[in-house]
């Protein structure tokens, strides 16, 4: 297993140098997304300092306490990635330790001067509440890296160099169930709002996001979109458990089994229901407990799953059904038809900036939809890839790998066209380049996949009759 790519075969200057990149790209990342909608307005410098110097402090609602958070975590990758940087081989060094102070400081300033500039760029609200939370972002990074960093590099180093035999299959399947499961609990209590008093959870009670009796929301649909939206989310809660019933059937433990389909649905919807922004629903643990146990009959269809994606026409109709699937979840969700007037209206507007679309709404909003894009987007990547791997010969897949890039982008500028006629979808050709992002990610996990797992299904894959037994 040494052709695999883990971090204790790769040159540690390597992995300190992409560690400092992705440092680079997060602070200017942050500090063009605390500036849009890029709204410049001139300033006097006497009457920007004098304003600066009377930044109120806010008194925030349960209903802001989400973008207040997200302040704080759109900081935090800076010092996370300098951090790792400094210290991914978990040694302590003096030069080290004055370094990533100097970061902090560094970050620290950073975010009174984004602050400072927010005051040419209105409707950017400056406060003490954003600099505050700016600098716990700076502090939680290198603290975080310690907790989940410097682990998801070791465990990526123990995958890439072991062998899977049906007598192993069972701990690495153990050690992805634990990772998988660790990073479903964190995603699934972002924003981390947590509700405080009696009063907040009243008012998450009223407002219909703490659910008892499964199907009890399906009640109070009221529009094609709303049904729509809540069909997606509600599919999502069985899919994303999936991985967990697959991976559980390779554990080899029945017991383990049994209680991990049953609590682990059952613990995400615990941890989300003290977060004001997120859904608690018994809908979703029953769903979940279906996700689970489609995985586990996945996973003991294994070799029949495999011999199926030998055809290549089924790899291609995967991809093509994901990708009608993907437009139809994004246009099924209007309300109206707009008319001629809005339609020239909105094409106006549709060519801004990146991600300037994104900041009429909640900070946790725009991160949540520019994430589900990439994810969308992300699995009809790795769907291309799986169908171009079976095109046979070299110049084949080059001019199938082009097709299929071409073939994305088109499908992107399908959907934003299409939004320019349905209200109250936006319609953002920027989003276009996130779509090609999330399927060259896709693309690129895919073969990434393929190249550290093909040794590990193989393994997993003879261990199925003895787990069958």
């Amino acid at each position: 297993m040494s052709h695999l790519p883990n971090p204790s075969s790769q040159n540690p200057a390597t992995i300190r140098q992409r560690l400092w990149m992705l440092c680079a790209v997060a602070v200017v990342l942050l500090v063009y997304a605390s500036l849009v909608p890029l709204q410049f307005r001139s300033i006097p410098w006497d009457e920007a300092l004098t304003r600066f110097r009377q930044t109120p402090w806010l008194n925030l609602n349960v209903y802001q306490r989400a973008d207040w958070i997200a302040n704080a975590l759109v900081v935090m990758p800076i010092g996370f990635f300098a951090a790792g940087a400094l210290f991914f081989d978990a040694r302590i060094r003096m030069g080290s330790m004055l370094l990533m102070l100097g970061v902090l400081v560094g970050v620290g300033f950073l975010v009174i001067a984004i602050e400072f500039l927010q005051i040419w760029f209105p409707p950017r609200t400056v406060s003490q509440n954003d600099i505050f939370a700016g600098w716990m972002g700076a502090i939680a990074g290198p603290i975080a890296w310690p907790i989940l960093g410097g682990p998801l590099l070791a465990t990526g180093s123990r995958i890439g160099r072991a062998r899977v035999t049906p007598n192993n299959a069972s701990i690495i399947s153990q050690w992805i169930l634990v990772g998988y499961v660790v990073v479903l609990a964190l995603y699934s209590m972002l924003p981390f709002d947590l509700m405080l008093t009696r009063s907040e959870w009243q008012l998450k009670w009223d407002a219909g996001k703490l659910v008892i009796l499964p199907g009890a929301e399906l009640l109070r649909l009221d529009s094609w979109r709303a049904s729509i939206g809540t069909g997606l989310g509600l599919t999502m809660s069985a899919v994303r458990i999936i991985p967990v019933g697959f991976l559980l059937f390779f554990c080899r433990n029945n017991s383990l089994t049994r209680w991990g389909l049953l609590a682990i649905p059952l613990l995400i919807e615990v941890f989300q229901a003290p977060v004001f922004t997120r859904f608690s629903s018994m809908t979703e643990v029953v769903l979940g407990w279906g996700g689970g146990l489609l995985g586990l009959v996945a996973a003991g269809q294994l070799g029949i799953l495999f011999r199926l994606n030998q055809h290549q026409w089924l790899r291609a109709l995967i991809a093509l059904v994901l990708a009608a699937g993907i437009a139809a979840g994004f246009l099924l969700r209007f309300d109206q038809f707009a008319n001629r007037a809005e339609v020239q209206s909105r094409l106006g507007e549709m060519f801004s900036p990146p991600l300037v679309r994104y900041y009429w709404g909640t900070e946790f909003g725009a991160g949540s939809n520019l994430l589900g894009k990439l994810l969308a987007f992300g699995l009809l990547g790795a769907a291309a890839a799986n169908a171009i791997s079976g095109c046979e010969g070299a110049t084949t897949r080059r001019v199938c790998s082009v097709t299929g890039i071409f073939a994305i982008i088109l499908l992107g500028i399908a959907i934003e066209s299409a939004q320019l006629f349905l209200k109250p979808l936006v319609p953002d050709a920027s989003d276009v380049l996130i779509y090609l992002a999330g399927a060259w990610l896709g693309y690129k996990m895919w073969g990434t996949g393929q190249l550290l797992l093909a040794p590990c299904l193989s393994g997993l894959g003879a261990s199925c009759r003895h787990i069958a037994e």
